[in-house]
């Protein structure tokens, strides 16, 4: 499913919260038609605060696995995820 505002999102979280979700799995590649929306979708409604988020690191681009651009990512998806 697609949720493209703050609203939809919130509406989404709000239930999955109410049926006892507590997790959440997300990629700087999801989803697959839109990468990278879905950790912006998440930032913006502060989903961190409600949930506990598990992301990835993009690992398949040459050097992708080097430290330094681990840790770029890391921080990339703390900032969009608004969880810093």
């Amino acid at each position: 499913a697609r949720y493209d505002t703050p609203d939809e999102v919130d509406v989404y979280l709000d239930t999955f919260l109410l049926l006892g979700g507590r997790y959440l799995d997300t990629a700087r590649l999801y989803p697959p038609e839109a990468p990278g929306t879905a950790e912006v979708g998440l930032g913006k409604v502060e989903a961190g605060k409600k949930f506990i988020i598990d992301t990835k690191v993009f690992s398949q681009a040459p050097g992708s696995a080097a430290t330094e651009t681990v840790h770029e990512n890391v921080n990339t998806s703390l900032k969009v995820l608004n969880t810093l």
